[in-house]
């Protein structure tokens, strides 16, 4: 059975004269995404043909707005020379327990498109001061409290200068760049790519769909969605958003709804273990028993990659690992650990 960028790459590939799909552009939801669609479109022409552009969403709207993001590191550092000259009595120390919670919000401001930010930092100081004080009419202040219910106003501000100080230097973080190519839908129509194509995407961001929408108004995109009639003809949460989308019809032609999980073949084997080694063992056993088959291992706990990365490579066999595994579980701590302790001595 083809994967699903498979039958996407095909699809697109098909679409187009060869010698035009230099002029497309080809948006996925990941890096690792981008990969394997490289890949299956390779192996779709026995001669060589130039490709279309094939980016991360992230990667893509970083090129249109000509920006370059910070880690979250720097903007801490930014956002606190901003906070230190409106607030000079700001401690570093409280100001790191809070501002990873300030980012993600600022983010989520852009992400939305939120009108008028300062409205928002307006409504959730009076909102704040509803939700723990009584306050009566004699009521009086003192400078704590004025200090606490102050705060939204300072950090408005800090939203405001933040944004103009990124700009000014052509940076931003990710919520930001995507509001900015959302607010100005010419710098995707005035350049010289033909059709846009959205492969994979869901729960899309109210940026995300404005510039989807812009780009479909001018007939200039397409959409290719991951959907099965098991998300989309049910009133299942995990398809509540696509079937938004799809009744909408403001992405243009609804593309590729299957039922693969209901119709297709099936082949279900349990085995009960009794620890992570034997779990290891088992996978390896199993790969073994069918080298050329494309298998998938989902695991419920990160804890149990360790084991299998010891494993599967003796196997001598290629694999790719999607994995937020820190680094303390892998062996390069230790690596570094000696490192940190050659600079401390």
């Amino acid at each position: 059975m083809q994967s699903f960028l498979e039958l996407a790459a095909k699809t697109i590939f098909d679409s187009h004269n060869k010698n035009d799909l230099q002029n497309l552009q080809v948006i996925l939801p990941s890096r690792r995404a981008v990969f394997f669609f490289k890949k299956a479109l390779s192996e779709l022409s026995e001669s060589p043909f130039f490709a279309p552009k094939i980016d991360s969403i992230d990667d893509f709207i970083l090129r249109t707005a000509d920006l370059t993001t910070l880690d979250n590191v720097d903007l801490y550092f930014e956002i606190f020379a901003i906070l230190s000259k409106i607030d000079p009595s700001q401690s570093f120390e409280k100001f790191m327990s809070w501002v990873p919670t300030l980012l993600k919000d600022f983010e989520n401001i852009d992400f939305s498109l939120v009108e008028n930010p300062h409205l928002l930092f307006k409504y959730m100081s009076e909102a704040d001061a509803l939700s723990r004080w009584e306050l009566a009419n004699d009521y009086v202040f003192t400078a704590n409290a004025q200090n606490y219910f102050s705060f939204f106003d300072r950090i408005s501000e800090v939203y405001e200068k933040l944004n103009q100080k990124l700009l000014q230097d052509k940076k931003c973080y990710r919520g930001m760049v995507y509001r900015k190519v959302a607010e100005n839908p010419d710098w995707l129509l005035s350049n010289e790519i033909k059709k846009y194509y959205f492969v994979g995407l869901n729960a899309l961001s109210k940026s995300e769909e404005k510039i989807i929408e812009s780009l479909e108004k001018a007939k200039k995109s397409a959409c290719i969605w991951d959907t099965d009639d098991f998300y989309m003809d049910s009133q299942n949460k995990a398809g509540k958003k696509l079937r938004a989308y799809k009744k909408s019809g403001k992405f243009g032609k609804w593309n590729f709804q299957n039922s693969l999980l209901k119709n297709s073949e099936k082949n279900v084997r349990i085995f009960e273990l009794n620890n992570d080694s034997l779990q290891a063992k088992l996978v390896s056993n199993l790969i073994k028993d069918a080298q050329n088959a494309r298998h998938v291992i989902v695991v419920l706990d990160e804890n149990q990659f360790l084991p299998l990365l010891l494993n599967i490579p003796a196997l001598q066999l290629p694999f790719n690992i999607s994995i937020g595994l820190p680094i303390s579980s892998s062996h390069f701590s230790e690596v570094l650990r000696l490192l940190i302790a050659c600079y401390q001595n």
